[in-house]
């Protein structure tokens, strides 16, 4: 049995609560000296023991397991509605699981939860990842899961792969050392063929520490060409122990498309040759993104809203300098009916106004334009 006690302004100010789970000692029993009136409740129909639990929150429909084991029963026989997040965080602090959501119109909740797995796998029943309205779907928001170091371990994805969350995004923070690498490319691979759930089309690694080979040609492979959007920010310490990466040329095709943005950061794209990748971009320009189903590309105006038009197709790849890739190299691919403009980087990440091509250094962007009747081709290709 769990009690549930609301607190008020710790997570966002005083307009959200924060709902605790605790466990609870089990319900008092009462003698047989009781009134016989007692023993009506328990007889009532299923059916209406159920619509009355439909008009009781989610605490009190768990509280009333603690009644009989009829009811115990009853309730793990039925589904009840669960508390619906656009985004989830999961984390682990002072030896216990946190769950802190954000609900439709910015409200926040958060859920500590005993170290025990079964208390989490329970409080996992009555939350839902889901996406947002039609606008929040144009926007990409909704569906955004986000896992603090310790807290990724292949059980914990084993258990999300049950609850069937429409999962767009996924944020890890922090150590991610303690999940394999395969059951990540299991998890990503088993979530996108699942055609009745949304697809992740978003991986971000912020202040991360990776095991070997966590980033590589088989994990962008597990996306089944549905990943758009991957940023890597390593720690420094990380960079400097990463003996070898997993990442090569063979993941060029899966970054270098329509309406992706990739950041793959040093040491990660040492394999990565300026030969692929001019065949790469090449590939991407000769072919007629029109004829196939791929959606148009967004990009935001002058209001700060996401616009788009037929015909409009971008992508953005940024890779660090390495003996092979360099802004000078990229800068010498030539294709016919392609106008490019370059711009120098300076010593920090923000780009100077556009150089003449003679004076374009080992870091830099190169912006590739393809126009046409039909629309325009982008292709930013970044050394950094």
């Amino acid at each position: 049995m769990f009690i549930f006690s609301a607190v008020d302004g710790m997570w966002g100010g005083s307009s959200c609560t924060n709902w605790v789970i605790d466990r609870a000692l089990p319900a008092t029993r009462f003698g047989s000296n009781m009134p016989n009136n007692t023993t009506r409740v328990p007889q009532l129909p299923n059916e209406l023991i159920v619509e009355i639990w439909k008009k009781a929150c989610a605490q009190d429909r768990r509280n009333c397991r603690a009644v009989c084991r009829h009811w115990k029963a009853l309730y793990h026989r039925c589904k009840f509605p669960r508390t619906r997040f656009l985004n989830l965080n999961i984390s682990i602090r002072d030896g216990q699981y946190v769950l802190f959501g954000r609900k439709e119109g910015k409200t926040s909740c958060a859920i500590e939860i005993r170290p025990q797995w079964r208390f989490l796998a329970s409080a996992f029943q009555m939350v839902e990842l889901v996406l947002g309205t039609h606008l929040d779907k144009i926007e990409k928001r909704g569906g955004l899961l986000s896992i603090e170091g310790r807290a990724l371990t292949d059980e914990l994805l084993l258990l999300i792969l049950e609850q069937k969350w429409n999962i767009r995004s996924v944020e890890l923070n922090g150590e991610t050392v303690f999940v394999r690498n395969e059951a990540m490319c299991e998890f990503v691979s088993k979530q996108n063929q699942d055609n009745g759930l949304s697809n992740i089309e978003c991986l971000v690694l912020r202040d991360a520490v990776i095991n070997v080979g966590f980033i590589s040609d088989r994990l962008l492979s597990s996306f089944n060409s549905k990943l758009y959007e991957l940023h890597v920010h390593l720690t420094h310490n990380c960079k400097q122990w990463l003996s070898r990466t997993s990442l090569s040329n063979f993941s060029l095709p899966l970054m270098i498309k329509p309406n992706s943005t990739f950041f793959i950061p040093s040491p990660l794209a040492n394999r990565i040759t300026m030969t692929a990748l001019k065949m790469a971009i090449e590939e991407y320009f000769k072919t007629d993104w029109n004829k196939t189903d791929v959606p148009s590309s967004l990009w935001r105006n002058e209001q700060g809203r996401l616009s788009t038009y037929p015909g409009y197709y971008s992508c953005t790849l940024t890779l660090h300098l390495n003996t092979s890739v360099n802004a000078q190299a990229v800068a010498q691919v030539e294709m016919p009916g392609v106008e490019k403009v370059y711009f120098a980087i300076g010593a920090g990440t923000f780009y100077q106004k556009t150089v003449e091509k003679e004076e374009m250094g080992l870091r830099g962007r190169v912006l590739f334009v393809k126009r046409n009747v039909e629309g325009c081709t982008v292709a930013r290709i970044a050394v950094s």
